[in-house]
């Protein structure tokens, strides 16, 4: 139903002067085609990142005022500066930058390093900084 749907829309909001040129039968099937593989290729797609587990309750946390807030706040910040600090050098360096705020250009004039070299050893570092992190929650959740 959603690719008939799909397709209907699109025969809707498609040029009448594309159509007349050729047939509409052909239309509908090209439409039908590229929507029908639009569709198989995001089962298989993988988001582009893993949420924290209680990426929740820290936004709940930090959103309420008072005196825990400011507590829960440093103790995030202390555990977060300390997994940056042990990335391994290619992609600690840059996501240490990162985190005091500079934005991906900016690092790379600071280290030499090309752009996209650094948007990938970003990539990279920040993903390792997450698992660290999810690492150091499960162990204080357990105690």
């Amino acid at each position: 139903r959603d690719l008939v749907n799909d397709v209907l829309l699109a025969l809707a909001d498609a040029d009448v002067r594309e159509i007349r040129e050729g047939n509409i039968y052909a239309y509908a099937y090209g439409v039908a085609r590229n929507k029908l593989a639009d569709l198989r290729r995001g089962k298989y797609r993988k988001p582009s990142f893993e949420a924290l587990p209680s990426e929740r309750h820290l936004a709940m946390a930090m959103a309420q005022p008072g005196p825990t807030t400011a507590i829960d706040r440093e103790r995030v910040a202390a555990i977060v500066r300390t997994e940056a600090a042990a990335i391994e050098p290619p992609y600690g360096e840059v996501v240490r930058l990162r985190l005091e705020g500079f934005g991906p250009s900016e690092i790379a004039e600071r280290t030499g390093i090309h752009h996209h070299t650094v948007r990938s050893r970003l990539a990279r570092g920040l993903g390792q900084l997450r698992a660290r992190i999810v690492a150091v929650l499960e162990v204080d959740a357990t105690r």
